[in-house]
């Protein structure tokens, strides 16, 4: 009886490494390929993206960065089954920057420019995180077979199928939804705003959790929008729906300014349509 229970606990302890392994998968950090001639910026920039992929459960990252990639690799003799790299390239004061994963015979690439390296700083975990959150969902779906029922129009959404990052008016450079009903939004003035996402029925919700701030709201005088940001506001929010995997079309309740005698007092809430792409 002693024996077994002894057994029995063990089995229960290994459980968690067990798993863990199920999820978790080998990847190597091969060194990065440079075109700027501000290589110490450059690396600051590598390590920033090292450290924020240790910092991922969902891989465990083995350090390769002295040895440079080539498709010819066999990731097998590495005890990896991933490759990352990274290429690094400026001008002008904008970085480009390109995420590189092999696996499974294939090379999977995004590149993205940034207008500062202050922007590189403030977007490169969750740029990450969405890139190989992507590529985790691409194998996922490997081989499953596309449903043959033409007539079927309604779109199965979760919030794994939405997390990502989308695109959508002229004042915001993008809205990063993450899985767990988390994310933000990015306005192209700067400022980062958190909201909380979630499905009702056939819609998604997304909302405004972070504090008021003026730069929330480019489209009103700056004066207006100074005063407005520190009044109690309903946040801003949208109500989407989804048309596909890649788009979802709503409404967005914001803020317009009301004018008397040609200046902007007070605002007012409205509804405009809205449509996210990605």
């Amino acid at each position: 009886m002693k024996k077994s229970l002894v057994i029995t606990i063990t089995i229960f302890l290994l459980l968690p490494c067990v798993f863990s392994q199920t999820r978790t998968k080998e990847l190597g950090f091969f060194a990065p390929i440079y075109n700027t001639k501000d290589e110490g910026t450059a690396k600051l920039i590598v390590d920033l993206y090292y450290n924020h992929l240790l910092s991922f459960d969902s891989f465990r990252v083995q350090d390769f960065r002295s040895i440079v990639f080539s498709k010819d690799n066999i990731l097998e003799n590495y005890g990896i089954q991933l490759a990352f790299f990274i290429d690094i390239s400026d001008s002008d004061n904008n970085w480009t920057i390109a995420f590189n994963t092999f696996f499974d015979n294939k090379m999977y690439t995004e590149e993205k420019t940034y207008d500062s390296y202050y922007q590189v700083l403030l977007s490169a975990k969750n740029d990450l995180f969405v890139f190989l959150d992507r590529l985790e969902k691409t194998e996922e779906n490997k081989g499953t077979e596309k449903s043959d029922d033409v007539s079927a129009t309604t779109v199965s959404i979760n919030l794994d199928s939405i997390a990502g990052t989308w695109f959508t008016d002229a004042s915001i450079d993008k809205i990063i939804i993450l899985r767990g009903g988390r994310g933000f939004v990015i306005y192209k003035n700067g400022a980062s705003m958190n909201i909380s996402v979630e499905i009702r029925g056939n819609q998604i919700i997304a909302q405004q959790t972070s504090k008021t701030n003026a730069s929330f709201f480019p489209e009103l005088p700056r004066d207006l929008a100074l005063k407005v940001a520190t009044e109690e506001l309903q946040p801003i929010k949208w109500i989407m729906t989804a048309k596909n995997e890649n788009e979802m079309v709503g409404e967005k309740n914001h803020y317009e300014a009301v004018y008397e005698n040609d200046k902007a007092t007070s605002v007012k809430t409205v509804s405009s349509p809205s449509r996210w792409t990605r």
